[in-house]
């Protein structure tokens, strides 16, 4: 009878590590979790690009701008923010009016950056919610299973409320995690912060 108790203890400790068993669960989401890490990068890809883009608008003002120095050039310089506004935006017209074909090509990059990162995140939005819930789903019938394997004993020398907590609280907590690691705050950082560097 010893042996018969050991023999499962020895067993449950052998079973897996936390990261081991989210691994298992989530293995047949694996291409829903392929799709949303790309899903990811690509939005980071694009919201990195719209300020090189800015960038690139600017260069173009700086270069029409010293070429025509002169024409720009206003008689008194503005003492208003207002003012500073108004001449700055005369100054985009002409930048924009000498190179149109150069503004053109701007403006479309960061109108498809926008697009592009925007669709990205609404993607991102729906697929990570998705995949949290059917870690949730997998993991509960998993611990349902586990827990209705048990002995009466089991039962009767555990909490009732702690069982139930279990398989609500904290598997709700677990999902969370899963939904905001590979959605917006674990996968996204990591991510953000290699590009940056790479662009930088």
């Amino acid at each position: 009878m010893h042996n018969n108790v050991e023999a499962p203890v020895a067993g449950t400790e052998q079973k897996t590590s936390p990261l081991a068993l989210a691994l298992e669960v989530l293995k047949p989401d694996a291409p829903l979790v392929a799709v949303t890490v790309l899903t990811v990068f690509a939005t980071v890809i694009t919201t990195l690009a719209f300020p090189l883009a800015i960038g690139d608008l600017f260069d173009v003002i700086r270069q029409y701008l010293g070429s025509m120095a002169s024409a720009v050039q206003p008689q008194a310089a503005p003492t208003t923010p207002w003012g500073s506004l108004m001449q700055t935006a005369a100054e985009v017209q002409i930048a924009a009016a000498a190179s149109p074909q150069a503004f053109r090509s701007i403006l479309l990059r960061l109108s498809v950056c926008l697009v592009l990162s925007a669709t990205g995140n609404a993607a991102v939005a729906f697929l990570a919610p998705t995949l949290g819930e059917r870690f949730g789903v997998r993991m509960r019938k998993r611990l349902m299973e586990e827990t209705l394997s048990k002995s009466q004993s089991f039962f009767d020398a555990s909490s009732k409320g702690d069982l139930v907590a279990r398989l609500t609280l904290d598997v709700a907590t677990l999902q969370t995690t899963v939904a905001d690691f590979i959605g917006q705050r674990g996968v996204r950082s990591m991510l953000e912060v290699a590009c940056s560097l790479a662009i930088m």
